[in-house]
This record gives C-alpha cells, structure tokens and sequence, in this order.
C-alpha cells in the first residue's frame, strides 16, 4: 500500500519480476500492470498526396463513411481478393497436371 499527501491509500500492482508468483510461472492480472491503458488496436499514419486524399473525402462523402471506415474496408476487400487469388492457385496446380494431356488436345484441335 502507498500513501500519497493527504489521498487515500491505494494499492499499486508492481513490476512481474517482483511478484513471487510471476517468478514461479503463474501470471495474475495484477502481473500485467505494464499493458493497463494500452491500446489494442494499432494506430498509424497514413501519408497520401492531395489528389489520394481528394479522392478519398470524395468516396467518404460520396459513402456517408469515415476516411477511416472506407480505407479498413479497402483493406478488407484487398485482403479477401489476395486469399481468393492463393486459393485458385492452389486448385489449379492440383487440377492443372490432372488434365494436362486433355488440355493439351483441346488446344491443337
């Protein structure tokens, strides 16, 4: 317990390494203390030329969204193509060898 002035006491978690518990493998809340107030979600800079940001307060406005919501559903969409793409590739190199010679006499006739 810590007394700070003329506050009422209050109990502070300390650092992991001093808790005995942490020492023997066993994690309590109280040995998270570092991550309180952290935020989960990552936070980052986008750096756009004007006529990128010109194009998006226009799909903003044009979509009653967020430049944020419109930028996290690019991605989204980019992301759902990008796996779509990786898994025709791997259909087609199982199917491909299969049919090849077919293929092949389809294509000279």
């Amino acid at each position: 317990m810590l007394e700070i002035g003329s506050m009422e006491r209050c109990e502070l978690a300390g650092p992991p390494w001093q808790d005995d518990h942490a020492a023997a493998g066993r994690h309590e809340p109280s040995d998270l203390w570092y991550h309180d107030g952290t935020v989960e979600d990552m936070a980052m800079t986008l750096r756009l030329t004007d006529e990128e940001n010109n194009h998006l307060d226009e799909l903003a406005a044009l979509e009653g969204r967020s430049k944020q919501e419109i930028m996290r559903l690019a991605l989204a969409d980019r992301w759902s193509r990008l796996q779509k793409e990786q898994q025709l590739g791997e259909v087609l190199s199982r199917v491909l060898p299969r049919y090849q010679g077919l293929l092949e006499r389809i294509g000279t006739a």
